[in-house]
């Protein structure tokens, strides 16, 4: 499905305004008799440079900061077409025309009374579907609103901005909307999170791992959520084999780091409430407790796979209380090798607990990640603080070098993880109880990120990883639908000029890959007109601030597909005829004054003048200023020389040109050497 044009007859500093978002489709507007409007939507078949699978289409919003960009945004992500009455009270996007393109059909919805409203289609061989939502009677019984557009398409909203005031998600029978943004992360992250006790067994715990594992998963970050969004996204990269052209302008290395059991149950301790919970954590603690006693903190500080096996033996001894009795007097080595076999003959109690399969999933994984481990160099994490645990990890670089990047050592570490993630689709399905293990406890620094290469990779990785939504997720509501409408707010938020300008190739990229099998329209807004050289101008809406109140500026604006980027700025739109900073212009229009309307000796000032304009950039305005003060200097000669009546007077003032040409001679002398 595709969203083709929205009218708004009020929305916040919307007020009667018309989007087309398509440049297959013109819609004519008008005002009729009183509040009347008139509507005429033509089907003109102009070809979509961007209709390739899985995009359908892609729209970009510009104009400067206040034009109701955002605003628009917010409207689309939980736009609706139904009568007031029918809300009952819920959050109203009031009364809108709203038209779809669904295949061959064309359908417009509106909530529009026929008496404040005239809509003319022409949009053969396309068929078109008129749907009449002014009235409550007129909709056919509530299950008719969960069986259109509105709630056949997922729509995701991503934004750098710390300002965003979107937040959360909603679903019904599948995801409706989901907001990526910094802060809206912690609202993704619990959902992903879920994979350490899934919802699904929630209710009353049965023992203190259950119980335990409700604590953990309660404690984990959003900053948790994006090193492993991170990750997902290099091996994504990796897979597409682009991995090494994305590595040249951000930092890749990474550094793995484990958070020990006993730091979880310092910070779980703060966030108990409910005396239940109190009471199940002092349990834990008791537990634990035992176990502290014979971690060794050294041997943790060098070897993150010391902390691993010692998370797991304290997950153990939760499931079953009696383990540490059985071995009181065992390291952490010898307890780990003892549950070994204790998992792989049963004696434990496990050979025929649910939770055995999990346990016997752990160790795998622990051993599978050692190995990949082995080899890496230990290093001291600039980032450790940000996450707990221990402040030394292990290091892994991508060698650019390489000639098989896809069976690298980090390639296979980005495999490894991104396959646990991937994996979660296992417990929606009822095939797994928990997830995986080391995602539990792992700790993935980034190191030395610029803002502008962290809020360039924010969009990236949480466009990624909205495409493996239905393999990472642990419950049914946030498995996407296969149309996506994705909303982009200021994209080039932070990002260098060079990347604003590529930003568009960089985002075709990574969506017709990660999005395969999907239906994606995408809506973005910028408020910088670099990246535009790479959209047409039927794929641009230019939004103005007038008194504040948005409105689309129906003005024409040149091409911008191909354009140079130089043009592009100078287009008024943008710039509003203005090449120059207002300081600057203030500053060469002062020094235009000082020269022009000198009136005392400007032979004394030549030096200072000739200083200040040599600050100028433009070599043509610089050059016409230098001009204008030689001009000015032999008018004033000029009169000077009219005035003289004796030889002696004239002798002396041809004596100070000539000093002064010298001069002139010995700066360009000095110059050029």
């Amino acid at each position: 499905m595709e969203l083709i044009y929205v009218w708004i007859e009020e929305y916040e500093c919307i007020h009667r305004q018309g989007f087309c978002l398509s440049p297959e489709f013109t819609v004519k507007e008008w005002a009729g008799q009183g509040n009347r409007r008139k509507l005429e939507i033509i089907y003109s078949g102009k070809d979509n440079l961007f209709r390739e699978d899985p995009i359908v289409n892609l729209t970009v919003l510009a104009g400067e900061n206040g034009s109701g960009k955002t605003t628009f945004l917010e409207y689309v992500h939980e736009i609706n077409c139904y009568p007031k009455e029918f809300l009952n009270g819920r959050k109203n996007r009031g009364n809108n025309v709203t038209v779809v393109r669904s295949k061959e059909t064309v359908f417009i919805f509106t909530n529009i009374p026929s008496s404040e409203i005239e809509i003319e289609c022409h949009v053969s061989p396309l068929r078109e579907h008129f749907v009449d939502r002014s009235q409550r009677g007129k909709m056919a019984g509530t299950a008719l609103m969960f069986s259109d557009y509105f709630c056949e398409v997922t729509k995701f909203h991503i934004t750098n901005s710390y300002y965003s005031l979107m937040n959360g998600s909603s679903s019904h029978k599948g995801l409706d909307s989901l907001v990526f943004s910094p802060g809206a992360l912690t609202g993704v992250a619990g959902e992903f999170f879920q994979f350490i006790c899934p919802e699904r067994y929630g209710g009353k715990k049965e023992n203190l791992f259950q119980q335990y594992s409700g604590f953990l998963r309660d404690r984990k970050s959003s900053g948790e959520f994006q090193q492993l969004c991170d990750v997902l996204f290099y091996c994504r990269l990796i897979e597409r084999k682009a991995l090494k052209d994305y590595a040249g302008f951000v930092q890749t290395d990474l550094i793995f780091r484990i958070c020990p059991v006993f730091r979880n149950l310092y910070d779980m301790e703060r966030h108990q409430k409910t005396q239940e919970e109190k009471r199940y954590f002092q349990e834990i603690k008791e537990q634990l407790d035992r176990l502290s006693g014979r971690y060794d903190k050294n041997q943790g500080k060098q070897s993150p796979i010391y902390i691993l096996k010692t998370n797991f033996i304290a997950e153990y001894s939760l499931a079953r209380e009696d383990f540490l009795d059985r071995y009181p007097s065992d390291s952490i080595e010898d307890l780990f090798r003892r549950l070994r076999d204790e998992l792989d003959d049963g004696t434990g109690g496990l050979w025929e607990d649910e939770y055995r399969s999990y346990f016997q999933e752990a160790y795998d994984e622990i051993c599978k990640f050692r190995d990949l481990m082995d080899g890496l160099e230990p290093c001291v994490s600039q980032m450790w603080m940000d996450g707990g645990g221990d402040k030394t990890g292990l290091k892994v670089s991508l060698d650019l070098s390489e000639e098989d990047l896809e069976d690298s050592k980090y390639a296979r570490i980005c495999r490894f993880l991104a396959e646990r993630i991937s994996d979660n689709q296992g417990i929606r399905r009822g095939k797994k109880k928990f997830g995986s293990f080391v995602l539990r406890y792992i700790i993935i620094d980034n190191l030395l990120f610029s803002s502008g290469e962290r809020a360039f990779q924010n969009l990236m990785s949480w466009m990624s990883f909205g495409a493996e939504l239905s393999k990472a997720v642990a419950r049914e509501d946030y498995v996407p639908r296969t149309d996506i409408l994705l909303c982009i707010d200021e994209a080039d938020l932070y990002c260098h000029p060079s990347w604003q300008r590529d930003f568009i190739d960089n985002l075709l990229m990574i969506l017709k890959k990660a999005y395969e099998g999907y239906s994606v329209q995408i809506i973005m807004t910028t408020h910088s007109p670099l990246c535009l050289s790479d959209v047409p101008r039927e794929n641009i809406i230019y939004l103005k601030n007038e008194h504040g109140n948005t409105v689309v500026d129906q003005e024409w604006h040149r091409e911008t597909f191909g354009c140079n980027l130089y043009e592009l700025l100078n287009d008024a739109f943008y710039l509003r005829n203005q090449t120059m900073g207002k300081f600057a212009q203030r500053y060469i229009n002062s020094l235009i004054r000082e020269i022009n309307n000198h009136h005392g000796d400007l032979e004394q000032k030549i030096p200072e003048l000739r200083k200040r304009i040599g600050h100028i950039g433009d070599s043509f305005l610089r050059r016409k200023l230098e001009q204008q003060l030689e001009w000015q200097w032999q008018k004033q000669m000029e009169e000077r020389r009219s005035n003289i009546t004796s030889d002696d007077e004239r002798l002396r003032m041809l004596e100070e040109e000539k000093e002064r040409i010298e001069r002139q001679i010995e700066a360009l002398k000095g110059k050029n050497e």
